[in-house]
């Protein structure tokens, strides 16, 4: 079986795993067998509900995980009587005393009360802002998505995406496990630099990512050079355009029932939707999260509902101002291409770029209301009992969008080809 990686809708756990996995580089390992990364995945399993085998786990390891998983407790609650006394534990017990300044490093991304700090969200100025001009009106833009782990797979990922020259890539957020500002140099950029020199990158926002209090991620996006968390990519004969949206900015409060019920800033709505007036071009859309699922809850489990009400919305808002032809997204880590659902031509679920998921965990939720369905239906391979990961390809170009998928066990040829939209007429002009 692969590295079983667990991941968690929840800041603190999170915050424990990035600084796991920081002593773990700090010894030489990789993000698999280091003892304390198992000790700490198997309290993150456990909190998540999960039964599954972590491997072996020793006692002075656990004790150490969940000693740090108190003292970050402790810091979110404000109970710095309580982060001393577990900071002196950690620092006179058999723990590596890295463990303890890591941990205290990590709480630093809280506020003096214990709760996260604001996200260094950027708003725009004017309608203007953030719209990026493509250089050509061919263009082809590698897609990814929950890719930042910085494991094999996600270094295999790349290197095959980078053999296909993309003009830009495109990631959809999660930069794990907590979009430390190491984790994006480690996790994101090191490795994409290292197989696409000088290819425009691009990175979304998603949960993980705000997890530490988005100075690693906003840090990242200076370097890059991308404006804000939100943009639109547009080609210079207005052919077609990519509006890239932020969903997670209002997902990481894990004690809010229906917090994975997300939703964009009211302004950035009113942008997109600007964006869409009168363009007479192709539109895709991009978020981290799912505006629909048949595989994954969304919000109270009571609700059987299989769409995120406040995207639906948003989603209806902007195909009153325009066309939207395809919306990607990520969130949950598996490729699916869904039929047209309320109103949403093409859904098309990416995120199957370096999280294992095993084929036991992918089965459709029972009880759902009105439950979306797939299209088509690709091959994916599994690969030591987890599904192979991979990227998507756009190639816009005034005749059209086609999209291709990939996966690393086929590198030869795509699993899938289609093309989005409506195709153009002979004698209609470009875009139209």
């Amino acid at each position: 079986m692969p590295f079983e990686m667990p991941t968690a809708r929840d800041p603190v756990l999170s915050l424990l795993q990035s600084a796991a996995a920081r002593l773990s580089r700090l010894d030489g390992h990789g993000p698999g067998p280091h003892p304390l990364v198992q000790a700490v995945d198997s309290l993150v399993s456990h909190a998540q509900g999960s039964t599954a085998p972590q491997g072996h786990v020793s006692l002075p390891s656990l004790t150490c995980g969940r000693l740090g998983l108190q003292l970050l407790q402790a810091r979110l609650a404000g109970d710095m009587e309580q982060v001393q006394t577990l900071n002196d534990r950690l620092a006179f017990s058999a723990c590596d005393p890295r463990w303890a300044e890591t941990l205290i490093d990590y709480a630093a991304t809280l506020q003096p009360d214990g709760q996260p700090r604001a996200i260094p969200y950027i708003r725009h100025a004017a309608l203007s802002d953030f719209v990026v001009a493509a250089a050509t009106p061919s263009l082809r833009i590698g897609l990814i998505s929950d890719w930042g782990t910085g494991t094999a797979s996600a270094h295999t990922v790349a290197a095959q995406l980078a053999t296909h020259r993309p003009d830009m890539v495109i990631h959809l957020g999660d930069i794990y496990f907590a979009g430390t500002t190491e984790e994006c140099e480690i996790n994101f950029l090191a490795p994409l630099r290292a197989v696409l020199p000088g290819t425009r990158l691009f990175s979304l926002c998603g949960n993980h990512d705000v997890y530490s209090g988005g100075d690693g991620y906003y840090g990242l996006l200076q370097r890059i050079g991308q404006p804000a968390s939100y943009f639109c990519l547009r080609s210079p004969d207005l052919s077609w355009q990519i509006l890239a949206a932020d969903t997670g900015l209002h997902d990481r409060d894990p004690f809010d029932e229906a917090g994975s019920v997300t939703r964009l800033e009211p302004a950035e709505q009113a942008w997109h939707a600007d964006k869409l007036r009168a363009f007479p071009g192709r539109t895709v859309f991009l978020s981290h999260h799912q505006p629909f699922s048949a595989f994954s809850r969304i919000g109270r489990a009571a609700d059987h509902d299989p769409t995120n009400p406040n995207l639906m919305a948003t989603h209806a808002i902007l195909a009153g101002s325009g066309r939207i032809d395809a919306w990607f997204w990520g969130h949950e880590h598996a490729l699916r291409l869904y039929a047209p659902y309320r109103g949403v031509a093409a859904g098309r679920n990416i995120g199957n770029g370096a999280i294992p998921v095993a084929a036991a965990d992918d089965l459709s939720l029972a009880g759902l209301v009105d439950p979306p369905t797939l299209g088509a239906r690709p091959p994916i391979d599994l690969v030591d009992g987890a599904y192979a990961h991979g990227f998507a390809l756009l190639d816009l170009s005034p005749d059209g969008i086609e999209a291709s998928y990939w996966i690393a066990s086929r590198p030869a040829a795509p699993i899938h080809r289609e093309r989005l939209g409506p195709q153009p007429v002979a004698g209609q002009a470009p875009g139209a």
